[in-house]
């Protein structure tokens, strides 16, 4: 939406590439599913034009194309910075978790409107989000699961990390009350026994992105080096909220 605007471009999204080599850990593209949002997606044959086909034909109009060298994927640390030049480029595929409020601050009120929950239906957290809201109530993310899984992820958040945060929590939050959601509630239960913490594990499959709407319940979130949770605390409309993050990501 925010390239758009700065382009005045048609921009769309490649679904298949952000989404099947991760369909095991994610439940695919939901965004249109959940806040009905009107997004254009890349067919096919625009996803070849950037991308190549690997048949030999292929690869020699991907030669001559004028679309060739088009392709930027950007490094974890590239992903998560604001890159000023991915508003200055004509025809180009970009790869990026586009993680850094500077890409849309400006038309921040219109993704806080788009990106708006449906009401819940069911009892469970309907009464979950009654108590969140009425308490100093506090989200606590923690992702293992596959990132425990993942060779590739190295810097999974500490339990010093969580335990620090809290500790800051309680030196500044008046009876504050923990909200934690996770893939591995099991080693949140073993290694974060609190009295005042309420541990959530039924939003699961189709209801996952629940968790998330509940954390932007929160009146202060304790996230981890994770996008759902990054969402989950910018999308908390709390004026006052205290946002703790890990230095990694």
């Amino acid at each position: 939406m925010s390239i758009n605007k700065h382009l005045k471009k048609n921009i769309k999204i490649d679904a298949l590439a952000l989404w099947n080599e991760k369909s095991v850990a994610h439940n695919g593209y939901e965004l249109n599913r959940i806040f009905r949002l009107n997004v254009d997606f890349a067919n096919a044959i625009e996803r070849a034009g950037f991308l190549g086909r690997k048949d030999l034909l292929s690869k020699v109009r991907q030669k001559f194309s004028p679309l060739k060298n088009t392709y930027s994927c950007q490094s974890d640390e590239e992903a998560i910075s604001f890159i000023a030049e991915n508003f200055s480029f004509e025809n180009k595929y970009l790869l990026s978790y586009w993680q850094s409020e500077r890409y849309f601050e400006d038309i921040s009120d219109e993704i806080r409107k788009d990106f708006s929950f449906p009401a819940f239906t069911d009892s469970e957290n309907m009464a979950l989000s009654d108590k969140i809201r009425s308490t100093n109530s506090v989200s606590i993310h923690i992702r293992r699961g596959d990132y425990v899984q993942l060779a590739n992820v190295k810097d999974i958040c500490s339990l010093a990390y969580y335990k620090n945060a809290i500790r800051h929590i309680k030196e500044t939050v008046k009876d504050p009350v923990f909200y934690v959601f996770s893939n591995d509630i099991a080693w949140c239960e073993q290694n974060l026994a609190m009295e005042e913490a309420v541990f959530i594990d039924h939003n699961k499959g189709k209801d996952s992105y629940k968790d998330m709407q509940l954390m932007s319940y929160c009146k202060h979130n304790i996230i981890a080096n994770s996008s759902f949770s990054w969402w989950g605390a910018w999308l908390n409309n709390n004026p006052e909220k205290i946002v703790l993050t890990p230095d990694k990501w």
